[in-house]
């Protein structure tokens, strides 16, 4: 029988690691930037043009697998989908309205995006067919999510937002491996 869903499989996996080398490349590419004490999106800010169109690609490759949960239709309820969609929609809306253009609806938009992901992983998490070997792995990433957004007030929080990141980044790949061997 063959996979339909591997190709999103694969296009949710280059759209993690494409978001991973934005990120790793700004920073160090921007003189002065401290990873641990700032933002992701503070490195949009950077002199050039470089930096801010690279930083609305990053946001695009957070939001691509969650359009393509959205459309690879992997059983999972039409809610989560929208949920997803709404992820999606809020990761584009960071990208499109930077911190320095739009402060307030930056930062409020990054917020939804997280927790609508994090709503998105328990959905899945909570019954989808395709992934019921994922579970597991689901509700781990979820709790990681969760408790790398709280330790923003303990740890520096460019690490508690990177420690959130990569933890839907894992989900991502995850996700793109339950889709390219789903039968």
């Amino acid at each position: 029988m063959r996979n339909n869903l591997a190709p999103y499989g694969y296009a949710v996996i280059a759209s993690a690691l494409s978001f991973i080398a934005i990120v790793v490349t700004l920073t160090l590419s921007l003189p002065g930037y401290d990873f641990r004490h700032q933002l992701m999106s503070e490195l949009a800010l950077g002199s050039g043009v470089f930096f801010a169109p690279s930083m609305f690609f990053a946001f695009l490759a957070l939001a691509f697998p969650f359009f393509t949960l959205c459309l690879a239709r992997i059983g999972c309820r039409k809610e989560v989908r929208i949920i997803a969609a709404l992820a999606a929609a809020a990761f584009v809306g960071a990208g499109v309205f930077p911190l320095d253009v739009a402060t307030d609806l930056h930062v409020a938009l990054v917020a939804m995006a997280f927790i609508a992901s994090g709503l998105t992983m328990y959905g899945l998490a909570a019954g989808a067919g395709a992934f019921d070997r994922w579970r597991g792995f689901s509700r781990i990433l979820l709790v990681s999510l969760a408790l790398s957004a709280a330790s923003g007030s303990i740890i520096p929080i460019g690490i508690a937002q990177r420690l959130a990141a990569a933890t839907i980044l894992i989900w991502f790949i995850g996700i793109g491996i339950a889709l390219i061997r789903h039968k």
